[in-house]
């Protein structure tokens, strides 16, 4: 009975371990991954480069495409009616069939 206890005692206190150990690696993980992370501020450069930005240039000429002009546009759909609303579905869906 003695022996057992002991034992037991034994297993609590490795397990204790165990567990503080888990939570330690766990929170080096958290630590390493998320708070010591380097700056990923853009760098400026140096006060006597001078940056030129890139021209934007726009292409119009695919909309002198013929087949944009065989395009139809999409018919109008009227909005429901009341008697549109009252075909569709049940008065009580939860109502057993």
């Amino acid at each position: 009975m003695q022996q057992d206890f002991l034992q037991q005692r034994k297993k609590q206190r490795y397990l204790a371990l165990v567990f503080v150990g888990a939570i330690f690696a766990i929170l080096l993980l958290i630590w390493s991954n998320f708070f010591n992370k380097p700056s990923s501020e853009p760098t400026l450069p140096s006060p006597g480069v001078v940056i030129v930005p890139k021209e934007i240039k726009i292409n119009t000429d695919i909309l002198k495409d013929p087949r944009l002009g065989e395009l139809q546009p999409y018919e109008e759909i009227a909005p429901f009616t009341e008697t549109d609303t009252e075909k569709i579905g049940r008065k009580n869906p939860f109502v057993s069939f």
